[in-house]
């Protein structure tokens, strides 16, 4: 950009031309890439009792302004119970690694921008008080020593890889509700 005229001007052999309002939106568009975050939430899918299945599901949302193509995730957990990763048919695949979990698209799993598509899902087992409205056991472990971690980090074609941590702890179990709406920690 010239600071003087305040235009911006294009190359083209040995000569440069002033570009216009349009030439300009495109070069900055062409420069667009995706930004996947990382998205969880609580939800029931069986119970018996006072116990319950609960899968944490995570999710992909595309921030950005292009569109994700080949969108993947790499998940490592800690957890102090039991925890699984359930069979699924998310429109993904699914591959165990020494140093966690990966979970990727095909050519025909995108997200656009503004869209959230479900990647990957944990399971964990809750018992509930009698009346459903206090998670009492984390499996078999006591809600107060429950806690699980889980490392990931993201990326898609194009977009730099992105780090982070969902983190849930006693508060975070007592707020799950028996009814199975989704919830996020």
């Amino acid at each position: 950009m010239c600071q003087m005229t305040r235009q911006y001007f294009r190359r083209s052999g040995s000569n440069s031309f002033t570009m216009e309002h349009f030439d300009i939106e495109d070069a900055f568009k062409r420069a667009s890439v995706p930004d996947l975050a990382l998205r969880a939430m609580f939800r029931r899918y069986s119970s018996s009792g006072p116990q319950a299945q609960f899968q944490l599901e995570l999710w992909l949302e595309n921030v950005g302004e292009a569109t994700a193509f080949f969108p993947s995730v790499h998940l490592y957990q800690e957890a102090t119970f039991d925890s699984g990763w359930p069979n699924h048919d998310l429109g993904g695949h699914r591959e165990r690694m020494p140093d966690g979990q990966m979970s990727f698209g095909n050519s025909e799993f995108v997200i656009h921008p503004g869209q959230i598509r479900q990647i990957e899902k944990l399971e964990m087992h809750f018992v509930f008080d009698n009346s459903k409205s206090l998670v009492e056991l984390v499996f078999c472990l006591p809600v107060a020593a429950a806690s699980l971690i889980v490392q990931y980090s993201i990326f898609a074609k194009g977009m730099r890889r992105k780090a982070g941590e969902i983190v849930l702890r006693t508060p975070d179990f007592l707020q799950v509700e028996w009814d199975g709406v989704a919830r996020r920690p």
